[in-house]
């Protein structure tokens, strides 16, 4: 049955060996149900599934299995209604009884199996409160600490941001050496101040003290009891550090505690980049442009990048106010990220991250487009449509996922195959188009 179901696909395909578009996936599920190699019930079940496009045969053979393997949960899910449905009966039968017209005996032995039910429940209820209790202390312990290990498996190769720091550390440590800023000067001009918090932290444009460049100066006040806003600062430089090698954040560039009395200096790179929120509110952008497909794959590898190389938690969801655009439209980068502490629960599990991360992803998606719900891309533009709404669903299916409901879920590295978030080439009709679209 297989061979039959390889030789349909491929004659979908055209010989290309993977699904491409929606009309394709419609097509191959037609042409299953005309050869009887799938029931009307396994069409509809399909539809409604949620597909990564491109897909591969052995992807499509994989959906197939999951379905068959979910079967026993639906069958198990069954007899349970049907039980609820007895229970129900059961209390309806009781409430139409006379109580009066009973004898006291047949009363007695309604109480007596009534009091023995009632024990009986109590046990069970106790039973599964411990086995609850017992299977979520492991899973707790589990999920807190398997990110700060290797896990490679023949099915799927995970590289954690802890794998990452590890393997990585000298060679973000000779980056951070190499553009570390010891002190800035002012060239004997007025200090630029580009923002002042109301907790007291300034931040200023200064320059390097050894190549004279413009640097962002944060001066955090010595003596400051926030502990909670200053431990957000301190892990949004250790963060960005982490971040050095990635194109979407601005790098840690080092910190001076002597040059000034009254405040820490820390040093972050100086970002001339336009809010993209100014240039969508007066152009909107235009979902297959040339501008759209770049910006929404650099939002996608920014996003990306924070579940990869940082092992801090970011602060989500992030949104459009967080994205600025460089380099003639080519470069998003993702300001003000706020972060947490390093990644110790199960809530900040790669898992998790990355299905919250996916979900952000399909919200600034529909930001960056002007759009507040995906059903305007439904007719328009279908590929695009299902890619967002493989994201947006990321984090809903996670649970599933987790319990084994289901066997795959939706990642970066999947979604990154999509012919909407591939690399595009042309960086000069790129430029021509933004400056057209933005700068006329």
């Amino acid at each position: 049955m297989q061979s039959d179901i390889n030789a349909v696909f491929l004659t979908t395909t055209k010989g290309d060996g993977a699904v491409k578009s929606a009309a394709e996936w419609t097509a191959l599920l037609s042409a299953l149900r005309k050869e009887q190699l799938c029931t009307a019930e396994d069409e509809k079940e399909f539809e409604k599934a949620k597909v990564v496009l491109p897909m591969n045969f052995g992807h499509f053979l994989r959906m197939i299995e999951e379905r068959h393997a979910a079967a026993p949960l639906r069958a198990t899910e069954e007899q349970m209604r049907r039980l609820r449905v007895a229970l129900g009966d059961v209390r309806t039968t009781l409430a139409a009884w006379d109580a009066a017209a009973l004898r006291p005996q047949n009363l007695l032995a309604l109480l007596r199996a009534h009091s023995g039910a009632l024990r009986e429940l109590r046990v069970a209820e106790g039973s599964l409160r411990s086995i609850s209790s017992a299977v979520f202390a492991l899973n707790e312990q589990t999920m807190s600490t398997k990110d700060q290990t290797v896990k490679q498996t023949p099915s799927e190769l995970i590289q954690t941001s802890f794998q990452y720091q590890r393997e990585d550390a000298f060679l973000i440590e000779k980056e951070h050496f190499a553009c570390r800023v010891r002190d800035v000067q002012y060239r004997n001009q007025p200090v630029r101040v580009i923002k002042t918090t109301p907790d007291g932290v300034v931040i200023q444009i200064g320059y390097d003290i050894d190549r004279d460049s413009p640097v962002e100066v944060v001066k955090v006040p010595r003596l400051w009891d926030d502990i909670e806003r200053l431990t957000e600062l301190l892990n949004g430089f250790a963060a960005a550090k982490e971040l050095i090698f990635s194109r979407h954040f601005p790098r840690f560039l080092g910190f001076n505690y002597i040059s000034d009395p009254s405040h820490k200096l820390f040093f972050m790179e100086y970002i001339r980049g336009q809010p993209l929120f100014g240039l969508i509110s007066r152009r909107q952008l235009v979902p297959d442009s040339p501008v759209a497909q770049v910006w929404l794959r650099e939002i996608f590898l920014a996003l990306k990048d924070l579940l990869d190389k940082t092992t801090y938690v970011p602060i989500l969801p992030l949104t459009i106010d967080n994205l600025f655009v460089k380099e003639e439209g080519t470069r998003i980068v993702l300001r003000d990220v706020r972060f947490g502490a390093v990644r110790a629960s199960k809530a900040d599990s790669h898992e998790v991250l990355e299905a919250r991360l996916l979900t952000n992803f399909a919200k600034l998606s529909l930001a960056t487009l002007s759009l507040d719900s995906l059903e305007p891309l439904h007719t328009t533009h279908p590929d695009l449509y299902y890619l967002l709404q493989l994201a947006d669903a990321a984090e809903a299916e996670l649970p599933q996922f987790l319990s084994n409901f289901i066997q795959r879920r939706t990642t970066f590295a999947d979604l990154l195959l999509h012919p909407l978030l591939a690399e595009y080439d042309d960086a000069l009709s790129l430029a021509e188009a933004f400056a057209k679209d933005f700068l006329a």
